[in-house]
This record gives C-alpha cells, structure tokens and sequence, in this order.
C-alpha cells in the first residue's frame, strides 16, 4: 500500500484520523513520518475543506464520508484525451465547436489550431474544464504523471507545496539537465525528496504514452477517448466536521475548540494563542461573537452543493442573539419561491446564529411592510468577525402570507444520489425544514 502526504491547516487532524484507519500519512505532528507518498492531501484555496488526488484518494474519501458529519464531496476528472471531430466553426463566437461523444459539446479557441477547418475533420484534443453549457477543450497537451505534469509548450514551476529552497532548486536544475524539448515540467508535491533515476523514469514515460496517444490518433476514423483524465476530489468542510477535526488534533497536542474554524477563517495567531489556553477561556467567543458591532459591513457566504458560492452583503442592524445585517434590494426579477416581483425600495434582513442550520432572509418593501422569507438549510453556520459561512444544501423554505412551503428537495435528493451529500445530513435537514414549516424555529 502507498502513503499519504499532508499539507495545510488541517494536516494534524488528517494523519491522525487516516493512521488510525490503517492509511499511513507524513506529518511529523502527529508522529508519523514517510519518506514516500503516492497520494496528496492539501487544503482548498478558501481553506474550508481540502483536495484529494492519487493512488488513495478513494479510501480516503471513504474514511472521510464515515467520520466527518457535514462534509460535502466533488469529484472531477481533467485532462482526459480525445479524438473529437470538428461539427461546427462559430467565427463570430471566435471557438470551434468539437464532438467529442459526450452530452455536452466541446469548444476549442479557433486561435488554438493552425489549420484549416472542415466539418468532420477529426481534431487531438485535451478537456481542460466545463461550463454548464459546454466542454473546454485545448490542443495544448498535458500529461500527469506521479510527479509531474509535462505541458507541451509550457512553463517549467515547482509546486507551492515544496517549501525547502534547496529542494525547489534541485528540481529545476533537474528540468535542465533532463532537456524535455517542447515540454515544461511542473513539479508536484509528491516530487519533493524523490530520486532523480525516479523522476527521470516518470518523465519517459509519460514521453512514451504521448507517442502512444499520437499513434492512436492517427489510425482512428471517429470519436474516441484516447485517455483517460486526472481524478481529484474537493471535500468542502462544514462547522461539525471541524469540530471532529479538532478533536481528532487533540489526541496529538492541545486543541481549542474552534480550532479549525479559526484558523480556516484568518485568525491562525487567536487559535494558537487558543490552543495555550486550551481549556481555560472560550477564545472563541471572545475573538468572534463579542467583535461583530452594530454598523459594520457584514457579509454571509454561503457556498452551494453546485460549487458555486452566494455572498449577501449588508450592516450589521444586531447582535443579541444572532447577527443581523440589512441589505438593499435591487429591483430586478422577484423573489425566489415567492414570485412576487422586486421593486424599487425594497431591503432584507439577514438573520444568522453560530450553530444554527439556516439563513433566514426576510423580505420588506419600502415602507416596512413584510413581504415574506426564504429559509436557506445549510451546514451549522460558522461566525467570524467579518463574516459567516455555510454550506447550502439546495433545500429551501419560503414564508408567504403566514405559509411555509418547502423547496428543491428533488436537488437536495440529487445530491445524495450522486454522492456529494451523505443521508444522514440529507436527514438532519429534512428534519430542521419541518421544524421551520411548523414554526418551531425561525
């Protein structure tokens, strides 16, 4: 069996929770030590979560889905090769538009390709990414290997993840000793420490798989997947998986509560100072809950199952018991499950409360009168000074005239059914719906 490497916030909680389901990971933290590492774990950009890829990345997400409750998963492959055939040339749009056999088409930059188009002519090309409404394609050919990617006509840059000046170095002396003509090499992670017979083993091969790939190309007279693409998981975080997370630290060294969700929220030095503390102050709630005063710029982030993210910005109205923001309204199309339109003068009041598994927004017209309420279920609401975070889980209930109706259960259902939500929190939000819809919240 391989190993793990770990890097980021998270790198303590995660070796300990992956060693103790028989999945051996580097972090010196938590005493455990490997000197290879065929799988890498590192944390998101927003560092609310952490991205999977490697030879483990499905055990890892199966060790994941059983111990953290509130986790949200993605799985995406890039960079699969095809045989595509040219259907269409939009000179207007600037693209050339690609069947490559899937339910979406695929769109290529017209700059991209030197040629001279013709319907059906076939085309080698690369998936670099999606829209919702088509594939983006490249002729510019990528090739992941275990440590490296090769880019054909590319930059040669070391992974941001390879700390140790000595050690970047050495790797981009070796990008000039190997001499990749037409290639740039961008070294992962997992390159750090490895051999140099190693590194050089993994750049033949992946030379030889192009010509392979080319060979293959040249005798197919259709569509045809010629490889396969990167698989890489993003795991987003909610509140109750940090909490397990800063748990799971504490079996190491000592760990505050909130660890995890201070340190994902900016504040490193409150969660170290937290951590010395750890058990006689409630850094917590001295940092965030008594730092949100009436009049500030607030925002509430609520990221989607759909991976796209909603940013409601407003002041801060109060701070009781909840944190409380009105923002204006613009009058443009109407209200979500409600079908009332938006006029001018209209505002909302954000309401949300540390712990809690909705943002309410209820909605008012110029003069104050209440227009009505959506109830958004999420993940446990997570407060910072500046602003609050949850993960939407589609299902939604909407408050008009004294009557609450439930909302996108059949996109919360299709959630679970593909894997990125868990039946338990599928569950427990069902569960706080009713609540709301017999008015027992909210």
């Amino acid at each position: 069996m391989g190993a793990v490497r770990l890097c980021g916030i998270y790198t303590t909680a995660l070796a300990k929770l992956l060693s103790e389901n028989g999945i051996e990971a580097s972090s010196s933290d938590a005493g455990l030590e490997t000197g290879f590492a065929d799988t890498l774990v590192y944390d998101k950009e927003d560092e609310n979560g952490v991205t999977v890829n490697g030879a483990l990345s499905d055990k890892i997400v199966e060790v994941m889905k059983k111990s953290l409750p509130d986790a949200i998963y993605h799985k995406t492959e890039t960079g699969a090769i095809y045989c595509g055939l040219v259907k269409e040339i939009d000179r207007d749009g600037n693209k050339v538009v690609i069947n490559i056999g899937c339910k979406k088409l695929g769109e290529l930059p017209i700059q991209s390709y030197w040629g001279l188009f013709k319907e059906g002519e076939k085309v080698l090309v690369q998936v670099k990414g999606e829209t919702r409404e088509n594939i983006l394609l490249s002729t510019q050919l990528r090739l992941f290997g275990d440590n490296l990617i090769l880019i054909k006509k590319g930059f040669t840059k070391v992974s941001k993840h390879i700390k140790d000046p000595k050690e970047r170095g050495r790797l981009l002396e070796l990008s000039e000793d190997f001499k990749v003509d037409g290639w740039g090499i961008l070294w992962k992670a997992l390159a750090e420490d490895k051999e140099d017979k190693e590194l050089e083993k993994d750049i033949k091969r992946l030379l030889k798989e192009e010509e392979e790939i080319r060979k293959s190309f040249g005798v197919s007279k259709g569509i045809k997947r010629l490889r396969d693409g990167l698989c890489i998981h993003f795991i987003d975080f909610g509140k109750e998986s940090k909490e397990f997370l800063d748990k799971m630290r504490s079996k190491v060294k000592p760990t505050m509560a909130g660890h995890h969700t201070l340190k994902s929220m900016g504040y490193p030095f409150a969660a170290e100072l937290g951590d010395s503390l750890s058990g006689k102050k409630n850094v917590v709630k001295d940092v965030v809950l008594e730092n949100i005063s009436p009049g500030q710029h607030y925002r509430v982030v609520q990221n989607k199952i759909t991976d796209r993210a909603i940013c409601m910005r407003g002041r801060v109205l109060d701070t009781n018991s909840k944190v409380e923001i009105r923002r204006n309204v613009r009058a443009v199309g109407t209200y979500k499950g409600l079908g009332i339109p938006k006029e001018r003068g209209d505002y909302s009041v954000v309401s949300v409360k540390d712990g809690e598994m909705f943002v309410k927004e209820t909605y008012f017209d110029a003069d104050g009168k209440r227009k009505g309420a959506l109830f958004s279920i999420c993940t446990p609401v997570e407060l910072s000074p500046t602003f609050a975070r949850s993960i939407g889980l589609e299902l939604c209930v909407v408050e008009q005239a004294g009557k609450r109706e439930l909302l996108n259960l059949e996109l919360m259902e299709e959630a679970v059914k593909c894997g990125s939500l868990s039946k338990g929190l599928k569950d427990k939000a069902m569960k706080i719906a009713k609540e709301i819809i017999g008015d027992k919240v909210g």
